[in-house]
């Protein structure tokens, strides 16, 4: 006899949890689904990686489609306290690592086998866990971005000028992620 799970789901923008799951988690992926659309509004992200994007959480766990390839994706253990960003693009996982770092993290090179590549952070609680995720929106579509700059950034540096003394997306996102918290 096959039993049947019924699991009780919430939904809030592109996340989705399991009831019961943790507060901070679900919080943190509404920040992220917020900076999601500012990023999306401002035209910073290719439109098939925003198609794509999605949250869910379970327990102590999140999971984070972060673009349009299928292993775009980042792994979150708050229990253990740890983050794990998987993309194959050495720029973007330079400049992730960057981000995270700001954030109190201590990030490494990622490689679990040879067809995942990324990086690894430990570090990861309930205090720092809202500013890690909602860096996560500036994972997507940074691979476009690192390249063209000038492109992709000259509307949002109308708004925030500061943004065109920078000299790397992790400086960009900073920014873009302060100034509208301010806003």
């Amino acid at each position: 006899m096959i039993e049947q799970f019924s699991f009780n789901m919430n939904k809030h923008g592109k996340c989705t949890w399991v009831n019961g799951s943790n507060k901070s988690l679900i919080e943190a992926c509404k920040e992220w689904d917020k900076a999601t659309e500012k990023f999306n509004d401002n035209e910073l992200y290719d439109g098939s990686d925003y198609d794509e994007l999605s949250g869910f959480i379970h327990d102590n766990k999140a999971e984070f489609r972060v673009g349009s390839s299928a292993g775009h994706k980042t792994h979150i253990d708050l229990e253990r306290g740890t983050v794990e960003y998987y993309d194959t693009d050495v720029s973007v996982n330079k400049e992730m690592k960057k981000l995270l770092e700001k954030e109190g993290l201590k990030c490494y090179k990622y490689l679990e086998d040879r067809t995942e590549a990324g990086i690894k952070c430990m570090g990861l609680t309930e205090q720092n866990v809202k500013n890690v995720v909602k860096k996560l929106a500036g994972a997507t579509s940074m691979d476009f971005r690192i390249p063209a700059p000038g492109l992709w950034w000259r509307n949002t540096a109308k708004k925030h000028p500061k943004i065109l003394g920078c000299e790397d997306e992790t400086c960009r996102i900073e920014i873009k992620l302060k100034e509208e918290k301010n806003a």
